[in-house]
Order: structure tokens, then C-alpha cells, then sequence
């Protein structure tokens, strides 16, 4: 088997060129593309497959990105910070993401496939001794900070948030050489001081995301600053900018996430189906996609008159992959998770709702053909690797119990809305919900193929009705969710 050593970080002498790794084969060395943010190094997984002649591809059932090299298979699942590598679940302690065609994995998952890292190249020179002063300039536009200087690329540095903490103690002192006075994404540096042994910028509330570049000849470390500059101002508080693994799959116009409070306060809202994707059909060309849109726009505004915040993964009639809707959520920091449908019968005389939380095993036949049908752009799969990301994700024991509790609190409201005794609570592997990081449940409102019921969809009134039902179950679950020690209504 080929020996693969992977080199310590080359820093690149040709003029505006990135740092990269340098992976040292029998037949060379081969640099891949690398970038930093939040502290730490991504690397792209093709590349790797391409330096060390594997391979990466879509997983045929799951449509999960894989790659493939030196005798080893990783799944990746970039909903969830969890690789399987060779059917064995790893918990990553930083998640995939997806930039476009690109797959960004972390420096880590590189130590679970046994590519060992070689010792640091000793042409860079040490870290020179307290007292020797670095430069720190901001660019006109406020999107790039340099650091200058001897020792600057070995200088420590650290990203929390909109917040970077550049130096520390027993490190060389850092002039704010023009970075003192705010611009584009800055927001305001404070110098070290004896309380705080390292240099602090402040980025506004434009920022997103940080990436960096070091040079020679001579040393520079540069942080480049992603973001809007309109968007940001030099006055008040910073957002801390989305996490790098939902970027790609983030719907409508990019935003930074609601605070998550200890109060259930962020709901976001999934009207299913979308774009060629009309799901089910009822009579005089009533489709789901176009009534399940027009009911979250009214929950939205019913419950954002009584104190929530509610995104929808999707405002007009376009398609989204289900993992998306899922993934919208969880970089949102959601509370609360529902993706709203209309349901489907052969028997016309079908009516009422249905909740159902998450689970790999189904309650009945019934429940699993929803599944399936719910699911019907994902082609679903036995494989093993595929299992146990779901079972990792269903290990989360809270958030399916809450779902649980969730799935209850609406259906037993909706019962009282149609004059029913109970369709009852199921369980089902829809993949809309999996991955999802807060309780979550799919509710099916009612019978598209009921004519009675489909009539009563189509109606302003009765979808005002519904918002408000939706609602009754949702404050209780918020009680719930607010005081843990109230029990649920039985």
C-alpha cells in the first residue's frame, strides 16, 4: 500500500497565493486548496481524493457526499457533525458543509483514515520573544486585517462569534496601525492592556464569516473579512455570523441567525412540496404546494402577533430539497421545527389530521406510505452507513421525546377543529425531519381528497381556523417548554 505522509501547512511563495497543504506521495508533493475560519482548517474532499487517487461521490440511495481513499469510505452527512467511516459513526467536532460543488470537511476527519501529519517544517522560523511590536492595519473598505511583522504568522489567534481575539500573554505586542478607527465590517478594536493580554476586534453586524491568507517575504498573516458592508454599522451590538455548514443551504436572502433564548420563542415553518413538486391534488385543481403556502403565511402572522419569531423555508413556489428544509432550521436556531402538508386517501370519505414525529421504524402501513410518499425525493436506502447517521440522530433522546410531546399537543387541538375522537399521533421516517435539532413534527391538516374537507382548505376562514388551533398548541407546548416541571395536559 502506498505511503502517504501528509506535510506540515507550506506557506506559498508565489504572490497572492492561499496557504494549502502539502500532501507529500510517491509521486511528489501535491498542494490542495485550504482555508481557515472559526480557528480551524477545511480542506475540499475531492481534492484529497484527487491527491491520493481516491474518489468522491453522491451516495446512490441517500444522495449523501462519500469519499473514498486509501482502503477507506466515509459517508458524510452535512445536517449533522457526524461522519460514518467504514460503517462506524464518528462525531466530528466541527460539521461538513456544502459550498456549491465544493465539500468542505475539517483538518480532523484526516486523523480518522490514519493520514498522519508531518512534523512542523523547521524553515519556519520560531516565534520571536516579547517586545517585538506588530502591526495590525485595517483596508480602506473595512473587509481585510493585515498583521505584519516578524512572528506574525506564528502569532495565535482565535474567532468567537463576531468577535477575534488576536495574541495573548507572553506574545509580542500588536499596534492598531489605522485598525483603531472603524470601517466596513469592523465595528472597533481595543488593544491589549494588562487585564487582557491580546488585541480585540469587534466586527458589525455584516459580518459572516472569516478566511485567511499568510504570506512571506515579507510574513503576513490576513484575515479577510466575508460579508455585507451595507448591512453592517458601527454602532451597536454584532451577530455572530451563521455557521459555515448551512451556508449552502440556506433559502431566501442570507441573514444571521436569531439568539437562541432559554425561552421557545423562533418557530420556522416548511410548507412541503414546491415547484414541480405539486404534491397531493384535490378537486377543480387544488393543489397541496399552493393551500400549504397560503396556511403558513397565515400561521406566520398569527403567531407572530402573539410573540414569535417565524421564518418560512420557503415564501413562493419553488422547489427545495428536503435536507434543506431541515438544515434552514437548524443554522435559525429554531425552537421548533413543522413542516406543514395536506394528506392524500384512495377512500374520499378520509378526513382530519395527522402528526408524526420522527422515527426509523414506522407505527403502521399507513404511516410508512405517507412516509414514502413525503419522501419521494429522496430515494430512501438500507445501507448500513446511512442507518447509522439516522440512528445517531434519533440517539438525541430529548429532542424526539419533545416532538413526542409536540406531535400530542397538535393533534389533540386539531381533533376538537374537525369534531373528530382522534386520528392519533404516528411515527414515520420522514426525511424532512431528520437532523433536525429541535423537536420537529410533520403535520398532514387534512384530506386534499376529501371534497369536503379540500373546499374547507381552499377557504380563507378555515385557514385562519387552523392557524389558530395551531396555535391553542402551541402556547401549551410553550408552557411546557418554559416550565419543564408543569406536566403535559394527558
Amino acid at each position: 500500500m502506498r505511503k502517504i505522509l501528509l506535510a506540515a501547512m507550506v506557506l506559498l511563495l508565489v504572490s497572492g497565493a492561499i496557504l494549502g497543504y502539502d500532501i507529500q506521495t510517491d509521486g511528489g508533493p501535491v498542494t490542495i486548496k485550504e482555508t481557515t475560519h472559526g480557528g480551524t482548517r477545511w480542506i475540499v474532499a475531492s481534492e484529497v481524493a484527487a491527491a491520493l487517487g481516491g474518489r468522491t461521490f453522491k451516495n446512490p440511495g441517500s444522495g449523501r457526499p462519500v469519499l473514498e481513499v486509501s482502503g477507506y469510505r466515509i459517508l458524510f452527512s452535512t445536517t449533522t457533525p457526524v461522519v460514518s467511516v467504514n460503517g462506524k459513526v464518528v462525531r466530528l467536532a466541527h460539521q461538513p458543509y456544502l459550498d456549491g460543488d465544493l465539500l468542505w470537511i475539517p483538518e480532523e476527519v484526516l486523523g480518522h483514515i490514519h493520514v498522519r501529519r508531518r512534523a512542523p517544517d523547521p524553515a519556519v522560523p520560531p516565534a520571536p520573544s516579547a517586545g517585538v511590536v506588530l502591526d495590525l492595519i485595517l483596508s480602506k473598505d473595512g473587509t481585510r486585517l493585515t498583521l505584519r511583522g516578524s512572528g506574525a504568522l506564528s502569532i495565535p489567534w482565535d474567532l468567537e462569534g463576531s468577535v477575534l481575539v488576536v495574541g495573548g500573554k507572553g506574545h509580542q505586542a500588536i499596534a492598531l496601525s489605522g485598525a483603531s478607527a472603524p470601517a466596513g465590517l469592523v465595528e472597533r478594536a481595543e488593544p491589549a492592556s494588562p487585564s487582557v493580554p491580546a488585541t480585540t476586534i469587534f466586527f458589525a453586524r455584516g459580518f459572516r464569516k472569516l478566511d485567511t491568507v499568510r504570506l512571506r517575504n515579507p510574513d503576513r498573516l490576513v484575515f479577510l473579512l466575508k460579508g455585507s458592508v451595507e448591512a453592517s454599522n458601527t454602532i451597536g451590538s454584532s451577530l455572530p455570523p451563521p455557521p459555515p455548514s448551512n451556508q449552502a443551504f440556506r433559502p431566501g436572502p442570507l441573514v444571521a441567525p436569531h439568539e437562541r433564548t432559554p425561552e421557545l420563542d423562533i418557530v420556522v415553518l416548511d410548507p412541503g412540496h414546491g415547484g414541480s413538486d405539486t404534491g397531493a391534488k384535490g378537486p377543480g385543481g387544488l393543489q397541496e404546494k399552493d393551500l400549504v403556502l397560503q396556511i403558513c403565511k397565515i400561521l406566520q402572522e398569527t403567531l407572530s402577533k402573539n410573540g414569535f419569531k417565524v421564518l418560512l423555508t420557503r415564501d413562493s413556489d419553488r422547489a427545495m430539497d428536503l435536507a434543506m428544509r431541515t438544515s434552514y432550521a437548524n443554522s435559525q436556531q429554531a425552537d421548533v421545527f413543522v413542516s406543514v402538508h395536506l394528506n392524500a386517501s384512495p377512500s374520499r370519505m378520509a378526513k382530519g389530521t395527522e402528526t408524526y414525529y420522527h422515527s426509523t421504524e414506522a407505527t403502521d402501513q399507513w404511516a410508512m406510505k405517507i412516509a414514502d410518499r413525503e419522501n419521494a425525493l429522496v430515494k430512501r436506502t438500507n445501507d448500513r452507513e446511512d442507518l447509522a447517521l439516522v440512528l445517531w440522530d434519533l440517539a438525541q433522546t430529548r429532542y424526539i421525546r419533545e416532538s413526542a410531546v409536540l406531535a400530542e399537543m397538535i393533534q389533540r387541538s386539531f381533533n376538537r377543529l374537525h369534531s373528530l375522537k382522534d386520528r392519533g399521533v404516528r411515527q414515520a421516517p420522514f426525511a424532512v425531519l431528520q437532523g433536525a435539532q429541535m423537536p420537529s413534527v410533520l403535520l398532514e391538516v387534512g384530506f386534499l381528497t376529501n371534497p369536503r374537507e379540500a373546499k374547507l382548505l381552499a377557504s380563507e376562514e378555515f385557514q385562519q381556523q387552523v392557524a389558530d388551533t395551531f396555535l391553542k398548541a402551541l402556547l401549551d407546548f410553550k408552557e411546557h417548554h418554559d416550565q419543564p416541571e408543569t406536566p403535559a395536559e394527558p
